[in-house]
């Protein structure tokens, strides 16, 4: 039986919601947070690296315009990128997306 990489976990997700990235653009993000893309996501960390680099990357996206051009067409539903970032975000510890955070400078004086 195959090991199911963090890479594949993030292909699989992104061609559920009809997103799709290349190749490349995924081995970049996966860079970006310095993790090996081959990892095994059926292990908690490579999970959580595949979490990671979905935020990283659908947080881009809502930053892309919708488009129409002649024929063409494409829109993105920026409410359920955000919530499904914020359901990501939560089971990653991390701050819901839209919500200030205070970070205490007083070190700094």
């Amino acid at each position: 039986m195959a090991v199911l990489t963090a890479k594949d976990y993030v292909e699989i997700i992104l061609k559920k919601h009809n997103i799709s990235f290349s190749e490349a653009e995924i081995k970049v993000e996966f860079i970006g947070i310095e993790s090996d893309p081959l990892v095994s996501a059926e292990e908690i960390e490579g999970l959580t690296i595949a979490q990671k680099v979905l935020v990283s990357m659908l947080s881009g996206l809502l930053l892309s315009p919708n488009v129409t051009e002649g024929g063409y067409s494409i829109a993105w539903n920026y409410e359920s990128v955000k919530s499904y970032l914020n359901f990501l975000n939560n089971k990653l510890g991390l701050p819901l997306f839209g919500e200030a955070t205070l970070t205490d400078q007083t070190s700094k004086w």
